[in-house]
């Protein structure tokens, strides 16, 4: 992970310059801390992207596809998972997506939100709740309000896809407009990166 946030932050560097990503990282008990309260050993990776670069501040200059994703600092992470609880609900527990990767609930202790992006209400969970054809701590995120898809395997892999597509050209970083809030954001061919235009860089 230390590895590949160089990398990135390389990228970030050669396309826009000298911009707020980042905060800097958390130490190994406050992640412990989070876990404790969480109820779940987070994956190594995540807990090693934490340790470098804890979430982003609220006023980053560089929001994360799909979409305009902000990652979140530990106690983000927990504050946020707490808020989620109170939406709770398993009455559709047991139905899956078409690959039978995820569970269709939006809320539940074993999602972890770990990035959100507010004003579209989408978020990143790692998912310890997967469905038989899945896998447990899938990245999993939520292009419309009631639909699911895995993004990736892992953390590693996620941030892997964002060291790739810009090291190789298949996508860069643009400067927002002033209405999608400024600052920067991934774009594909001129193109928005929402979900579709993850995936199709995926393929």
């Amino acid at each position: 992970m230390v590895s590949l946030l160089r990398r990135l932050n390389l990228c970030i560097g050669a396309q826009a310059g000298d911009i707020s990503v980042f905060d800097t990282g958390c130490t190994e008990g406050e992640v412990e801390q989070v876990e404790q309260a969480l109820r779940v050993d987070l994956p190594d990776d995540y807990k090693a992207l934490l340790g470098c670069a804890n979430g982003q501040p609220d006023d980053c200059e560089l929001r994360f596809p799909p979409d305009q994703l902000r990652f979140l600092a530990a106690e983000g992470v927990l504050s946020l998972w707490r808020n989620h609880l109170q939406f709770q609900d398993d009455e559709f527990f047991d139905e899956l997506t078409s690959d039978e990767k995820v569970r269709v609930i939006p809320f539940h202790p074993g999602r972890i939100p770990i990035a959100e992006y507010e004003d579209g209400g989408a978020y990143l969970w790692i998912d310890y709740i997967p469905g038989p054809a899945g896998r447990m701590g899938q990245i999993i995120f939520n292009f419309n309000e009631i639909d699911f898809a895995v993004l990736e395997d892992t953390v590693t892999d996620l941030f892997g896809r964002y060291v790739t597509i810009l090291e190789t050209g298949a996508a860069s970083l643009t400067e927002a407009p002033p209405d999608y809030g400024g600052g920067y954001r991934f774009t594909a061919s001129g193109r928005y990166m929402d979900f579709a235009a993850y995936c199709d860089l995926r393929m």
